[in-house]
């Protein structure tokens, strides 16, 4: 699926979303960014993202039906998003070890490729 093809089926799940100018926006704020993990993390701290701003997202959005959705359309989780943009941020270091140890009751979703 293209990302026409997915910005077309999140506009109809959104309908009040301007999703056009959000994309122009998007490429405006990462024109310029290398495909390297540095340049991407770089990218993310000028644009104002934390750790805590991706745990806010996650809580808001992480377990409602559009959320879920809209991660099917790319082929993912919000499990998963959530843990790439923890890393991102992190500038690749990962949190120690105790951090990903689920809790009892709690699900792991593998990564959709």
């Amino acid at each position: 699926m293209n990302l026409n093809n997915v910005l077309a089926t999140v506009g109809k799940m959104f309908p009040s979303a301007n999703l056009n100018e959000a994309v122009q926006k998007a490429e405006e704020a990462l024109s310029g960014t290398a495909n390297s993990l540095d340049s991407v993390s770089a990218t993310a701290r000028r644009l104002g993202l934390n750790r805590q701003s991706i745990e806010d997202i996650y809580s808001r959005f992480g377990s409602t039906m559009q959320g879920r959705a809209v991660c099917g359309l790319l082929g993912t989780t919000p499990e998963a998003l959530k843990a790439d943009a923890e890393k991102i941020l992190g500038g690749g270091a990962m949190p120690p070890a105790a951090a990903h140890v689920p809790q009892a009751g709690t699900t792991r979703f593998p990564r959709l490729k």
